[in-house]
């Protein structure tokens, strides 16, 4: 799974800047990166329409346009992981603007009024004051910060291989990622067009019952 670092603050704070600055340094410095909002506003369609009525029953849609595409998934409970690995496991890092409180580490924008409340601050962009013990980046420093941000997704280097089971990421021993990924990539170099080894692979696997049928 990508490297989930929250931008985050109250209303107005800058927030949606950060993360275009952010996305453009860390993007001029090759790393590749996605961005999800999380938003307390309803996103889906309303009323009574065939994209509604679909996702009923395939759980998602995708609306199409002349300008791109829209992906719908109804869910009562989203889980911020399996949106970001869903969506952009090619990518290396996904700045989620907002969602103060999930579980992941977060730049705070301007003022903490309750910080004890917020966890998983990890630095501060332009504060209104210093926060004793926490990095603080002002305005002309995101460069910075994106290496901070950078310094962060290397440390966390989750090994070779990462398993998800229907969105479940089922935890890896290194040694054992190392096994597979090489066992795999070792099958896929005798293809007529292999995958370079540079390039993130991406398998699914069907149950059982899903690959005997005929």
């Amino acid at each position: 799974m990508p490297f989930l670092i929250g931008v985050s603050g109250y209303k107005n704070s800058g927030k949606t800047t950060l993360c275009r600055k952010l996305a453009a340094c860390l993007t001029s410095d090759g790393v590749t990166v996605g961005y999800i909002k999380r938003t307390h506003e309803p996103v889906l369609p309303t009323g009574i329409n065939d994209t509604n009525s679909l996702a009923e029953w395939t759980g998602r849609t995708v609306l199409w346009g002349p300008d791109g595409f829209v992906l719908f998934c109804p869910q009562e409970k989203a889980n911020i992981q399996e949106i970001a690995a869903e969506s952009f496991a090619d990518r290396d890092i996904v700045i989620v603007e907002g969602g103060k409180h999930l579980p992941m580490p977060k730049i705070w924008v301007k003022d903490v009024r309750h910080e004890d409340e917020i966890p998983g601050i990890v630095a501060r962009y332009d504060p209104t004051e210093d926060a004793e013990g926490i990095p603080c980046f002002g305005r002309g420093e995101e460069k910075d910060l994106a290496g901070f941000i950078k310094g962060l997704w290397i440390k966390s280097d989750p090994g070779p291989v990462e398993l998800y089971a229907d969105g479940r990421n089922v935890p890896v021993k290194k040694f054992v990622g190392e096994f597979i990924a090489g066992g795999i990539r070792g099958m896929l170099s005798t293809l007529k067009n292999p995958p370079g080894k540079r390039e993130k692979l991406r398998i699914f696997v069907r149950p059982e019952e899903e690959a005997d049928r005929s």
